[in-house]
């Protein structure tokens, strides 16, 4: 394979094979750079993803989902065949990294760097975590409004049941 710089610009830090399907049948290759973000198509035709840019660290998940993360920024991009723009995500600035390596694996995407105390760092995510309960403060706390509501609904009914339907 051979892998050739596309465009003036900044280097390309990351290529990844993507599976068979998840950006179409024609895509084999998702690669990352400074200035753009590129499609490798099966007959070695190279797009540009419009709208995405560049990027220091760049990584796809079990998903199909490329994660994007640009310097110094308090901001993941992440950008799937499946939504047409691409998608922004704030991160604290405790946890925050310049980003140079990124990984994924274990269901958890990484990124590697220089933390905001001088020292390598990681920022570690699991992208799948907001689909799950045990996981999720938003969804848990979703759970526990439904679980009252029912409880004060099966309350109210009973009450109405122990005075033979009329209000207390």
């Amino acid at each position: 394979m051979s892998l050739l710089h596309h465009g003036a610009g900044g280097e390309i830090h990351s290529a990844y094979f993507v599976n068979e399907g998840d950006w179409g049948d024609d895509v084999e290759m998702i690669i990352a750079g400074e200035t753009s973000t590129l499609l490798l198509l099966s007959d070695s035709t190279i797009i540009d993803l419009p709208s995405v840019g560049g990027s220091t660290a760049a990584t796809i998940d079990e998903n199909g989902v490329f994660w994007l993360a640009r310097s110094d920024s308090l901001e993941l991009f992440s950008i799937s065949s499946d939504r047409a723009q691409m998608e922004s995500h704030k991160i604290s600035n405790s946890v925050a990294v310049d980003a140079k390596i990124a990984t994924a694996a274990d269901g958890e995407v990484q990124f590697y760097g220089t933390g905001v105390d001088g020292y390598v760092g990681v920022l570690s995510f699991d992208p799948g975590a907001g689909n799950d309960v045990s996981q999720s403060l938003a969804l848990f706390g979703d759970l526990l409004f439904v679980i009252i509501v029912i409880s004060c609904l099966v309350i109210i009914g009973h009450m109405f049941y122990i005075n033979d339907l009329k209000p207390w």
